[in-house]
């Protein structure tokens, strides 16, 4: 599992922006073999801020991608 936090998320717009840019680098060095998505223990949009858990653990390419996305933190 991986805690991702983004912040400056607007709530009509909280699937887009960093969360689908995320998911795009997660997608694009998949396989295949797993399907990568939000766990139920995910707090999901709260106040401004987007609290991401996904059920995969970053390799050292996806960390690096992901971290570079402005308002993005990995915990």
């Amino acid at each position: 599992m991986t805690n991702i936090i983004i912040s400056n998320v607007k709530k009509d717009k909280k699937y887009k922006g960093a969360y689908a840019r995320i998911f795009r680098i997660l997608e694009k060095n998949s396989l295949g073999f797993s399907e990568i998505y939000e766990t139920d223990n995910s707090a999901g949009f709260i106040n401004g801020t987007y609290f991401l858990e996904i059920n995969v653990n970053l390799d050292w390419n996806e960390e690096k991608a992901i971290s570079k996305i402005k308002n993005v933190k990995i915990v």
